[in-house]
Order: C-alpha cells, then structure tokens, then sequence
C-alpha cells in the first residue's frame, strides 16, 4: 500500500487537481548485484518509492517503501513512468504534469535510487535539442561499477506545460543507451515523440 502507514505524506499536492492523493502507475524492477528493488512512480506523491524486494522469502518478499526522487526542482512534476538504462546505474523518469524527464543515480549494489538531487533535468518538448544525459567518463569505467564518472547538471525549463496542454506518456531506452525516446499526448493536436 502506498504510501505506507506512518508516512508524512500530506495531499494534496502542488497540482490540486490531479495530486489529491497516490496515483502509482507503473512498476520497474531494478536489479542490483547484491539486492533487487521495485521502483514506483508515483504521479500523487510526486516522488518515486524504492521498495525492497527478496524473491526468495515466501512470507514477506516485499521491503518497507523509501521515498525517493523527491527533489524540489521537481515538485508538482508527477512523475509516471520510468525506464533503466542498458549499461549504466541510470533511471529515467517522465513527469506527465511538467513535461520534464529526470536521470537519477541508482545504487549498483541494490537497484534502489541514490538520495540526492536530479543528475539531469530537461524538458522533453524541447524535442531533439533536448541534450542526451550520458555519462562523460573519464577513465573509460562503467558507471555500473566502481570508477569515476562525471555527469552534467541540465535544466531547462522553458516551455514547461501543463497537462492541460500535453500529457508525457511513456519513456524507453533505446538497447545500446544512446537515446531517450518519450512519447507526448498533446490535447487537439498530434502528438509527439521527442
């Protein structure tokens, strides 16, 4: 159940209209070389849950659920759906009422997100000038690994809409992690795949 019992989870949220309470929409399984966490866009809570989860306990295989992704420059985004990248310790999430797409570091060892701020924030209207988070490495590691990457902190907000105007729908990767591909409804017009 989210939020869990005890949260400090107050609704609504700063989108009245739709952040009136938890609205999960889609799950992700984010692997980890010592553990898995389950990853939960919450569009209501404006943030994503980790929840542990241990496949091999027939009583309670799921953990107790972490907010995370819950950085102010995000507030009010909603975030809906995510994806991971292919190689790196990278998800993605899509914020259907801003219009924002977000890279956040996942922890190699569990799968579930690193606290901290956005590693990237753009505005995915901005269509193919919309810059690609890649990591810029250094040493020629994997950031899924141990060794140094350096990433750059991108934030464009102009144009930011409304769902009122579009709404973003889903989000991929594509197999060698060299794009970000989101599909946009927008309302009486045709929509867009950035």
């Amino acid at each position: 159940v989210l939020p869990p019992s005890g949260d400090s989870l107050t609704y609504p949220g700063p989108n009245k209209g739709r952040q009136e309470g938890s609205h999960a929409h889609m799950c992700l399984f984010s692997p980890g070389t010592h553990s898995t966490t389950i990853l939960v866009p919450d569009l209501g809570s404006d943030l994503v849950w980790s929840i542990p989860y241990d496949a091999t306990s027939e009583v309670a295989p799921l953990g107790t659920p972490i907010a995370t992704a819950n950085h102010e420059t995000l507030k009010g985004g909603g975030p809906r759906h995510a994806a991971l990248h292919p190689t790196e310790a990278i998800l993605y999430v899509v914020y259907e009422l801003t219009s924002q797409a977000a890279a956040f570091a996942l922890d190699p060892k569990t799968g579930a997100l690193k606290a901290g701020p956005p590693l990237c924030v753009c505005n995915v209207l901005s269509g193919s000038k919309a810059p690609f988070l890649g990591p810029a490495r250094s040493n020629g590691s994997s950031s899924r690994g141990e060794g140094d990457s350096t990433y750059s902190q991108l934030v464009d907000v102009d144009g930011v809409c409304s769902d009122k105007a579009t709404s973003i729908a889903a989000v991929r990767v594509t197999p060698d992690g060299s794009h970000l591909v989101v599909s946009s409804r927008i309302v009486d017009a045709d929509g867009a795949l950035s």
